[in-house]
């Protein structure tokens, strides 16, 4: 079978000369190709998980936090469906991700053969682009190295995704033993990625759009390079604020933060919006966090409304009047050159003096010790530079809530794309594993019940990862939804389960702290990492929702009071 190791090694080496440099492999027997001669490449380096999904997830991690690509090596059948939730994550958060799946050959294809399912399209269109490899037999070198030139490509033309290859392999699997090591790697495919550069066109009519009215720039989640001075120049020629999603790197760094609004979901919240309503509105990026704003933005069909990002038609709410696909950074930055009549100066001061009293009202000492001042204390004691990961659900929204402007090198992260809360240890485990700056994972309990398995892998790779666990006995957030007024609310909704991790941490490895209150979280936190660490904070369920209406009472309370 030296045609089928020839083949793998051609695909492998072709994605290395590319700049692959992790693979995820779990443990299979048809897969023995492809997991051996990854595994053997000295460009790349090999994660092995035992759970395909976390595999999958962990894979997402290091992919987000180094916007390269990273390979996912699973064997046939059930093992391939259990990337499907992390495939779906990254095609909707635009993550290169490479899913590489071993399968029967197509002759035991519906022949009921043992651990055979179809395999073609498995993913639908939640990968970019798929591929059924050819039999090591019917093919060659160039043609192996063309799909791995092509995979790569189509992983980070933006926006950026999964793509999915499937390799039928025949038996035997065993590599022959002549089979020569891997050499060094040079691609034979080069690629150039698409210009997304505004047309002059397209910026004039969006500078003629927000020029000299009031209005608001909205930052949401975004990767682009340089986006974060870009939007402060465009702010600053338009005077304008910029309504920063704790996700987009604006609301904390070294740039400059004084045009940003950095509590407009308590603002949109407790109704300054319409107090100061916006005449023009302009989206750069993906669809931010704050479901005020978005709600806000879809009521008002009559006003302007223009979207700037690099992929589809994100507009949810359908109130859209411009589209403008480009990338971020670079639009905003050419339209700061252009525009010349800013808006009165006293619109940006409005917002940014609510926004102080925003800030001020969130900040009043209070009774007891909540989830608000639980997430609070992380922001403050985590150190300057950080990456922390934030989980969907609950915490992204008291981090959108309450997380002030800081200088504070502070890189937010989160698996939004399809807002899930499965895997997401896993990927805050990889980011951690790739990335050179302590790392934090903010997650809730059944996030992190969901996702066991990469505790796991974290005690044993000994991770220098920081855990916290918000615990409040189920699911938090469904005490802010309409859900919670039904009889079957606590079984259905709630869904108890009595348990706390320090048995978790116990079993696998992990250092464990339990906080009672703001100074001991601190304290946690602040800790030098020093291998993987589990910080949990309990709470009763339901107060964890009545703290955050009570925040946002407050700022209403302190917006009337200053009006």
């Amino acid at each position: 079978m030296a045609e089928t190791y020839e083949t793998a090694a051609a695909f492998a080496d072709e994605l290395a000369a590319h700049g692959l440099r992790h693979v995820c492999i779990s443990p299979g027997s048809r897969s023995t190709p492809l997991a051996l001669t990854f595994a053997r490449h000295p460009a790349i380096q090999h994660w092995i998980h035992h759970d395909e999904r976390s595999a999958a997830f962990f894979a997402l991690g290091i992919a987000r936090t180094t916007g390269v690509p990273v390979a996912i090596i699973t064997t046939s059948g059930t093992a391939a469906v259990e990337l499907h939730p992390a495939l779906v994550e990254a095609r909707f958060g635009r993550v290169p991700l490479l899913a590489l799946t071993a399968d029967r050959p197509p002759w035991l294809r519906g022949t009921g053969a043992n651990q055979t399912i179809d395999q073609v399209n498995l993913y639908g269109t939640n990968v970019k682009w798929f591929e059924d490899a050819p039999l090591a037999a019917v093919t060659d070198e160039p043609r192996t190295r063309a799909m791995a030139a092509r995979a790569w490509a189509e992983a980070l033309t933006v926006p950026a995704g999964p793509v999915h290859v499937n390799f039928p392999f025949d038996e035997p699997l065993m590599p022959p033993a002549d089979l020569p090591a891997p050499g060094e790697s040079t691609r034979t495919t080069t690629w150039t990625p698409p210009s997304h550069v505004p047309g002059e066109a397209s910026l004039r009519s969006l500078a003629e759009l927000v020029e000299g009215r009031r209005g608001i720039l909205v930052a949401g989640p975004v990767s682009s390079h340089g986006f974060q001075p870009a939007i402060t120049d465009l702010a600053r020629a338009a005077g304008l604020p910029i309504l920063a999603d704790p996700l987009s790197g604006v609301r904390a760094g070294p740039h400059d933060l004084s045009q940003v609004v950095a509590h407009h979901d308590a603002l949109a919240q407790a109704g300054f919006f319409d107090r100061e309503p916006p005449e023009v509105a302009v989206r750069f990026g993906a669809v931010p966090t704050s479901k005020a704003l978005n709600s806000w933005l879809a009521s008002h069909r009559s006003r302007p409304y223009a979207v700037v990002d690099v992929t589809g038609w994100r507009d949810p709410g359908g109130t859209a009047q411009a589209i403008l696909t480009a990338d971020p950074a670079v639009a905003a930055g050419e339209l700061a050159k252009i525009i010349t009549r800013p808006a009165p100066a006293e619109w940006r001061r409005a917002w940014l003096e609510a926004d102080a009293a925003a800030s001020a009202a969130l900040a009043e000492p209070q009774p007891g010790f909540t989830e608000l001042d639980a997430i609070g204390a992380v922001l403050r004691a985590v150190p300057d530079p950080a990456t922390v990961w934030v989980g969907s659900s609950m915490p992204i929204r008291q981090v959108d809530l309450l997380m002030d402007r800081s200088p504070k090198r502070l890189r937010l992260l989160a698996n939004r794309g399809a807002s899930g809360i499965d895997g997401f240890l896993s990927s805050g485990i990889g980011s951690a594993v790739a990335g050179t700056e302590p790392t934090y994972v903010v997650a809730g309990d059944l996030s992190t019940l969901h996702d066991l398995t990469a505790l796991g892998w974290a005690g044993r790779h000994r991770a220098d990862v920081t855990i916290v666990v918000i615990n409040n006995d189920g699911g938090g957030i469904f005490h802010l939804l309409p859900q919670a007024s039904l009889p079957e609310f606590e079984e259905l909704f709630g869904t108890p389960h009595g348990l706390d991790f320090k048995a978790a941490a116990d079993l696998f490895g992990l250092g464990y702290t339990r906080a009672a209150d703001s100074a001991a979280l601190t304290a946690a936190v602040s800790a030098t990492p020093a291998g993987p660490r589990l910080v949990e904070v309990r709470f009763e369920r339901s107060a964890g929702a009545q703290a955050y209406i009570e925040a946002v009472d407050r700022v209403r309370r302190r917006l009337a009071t200053e009006s």
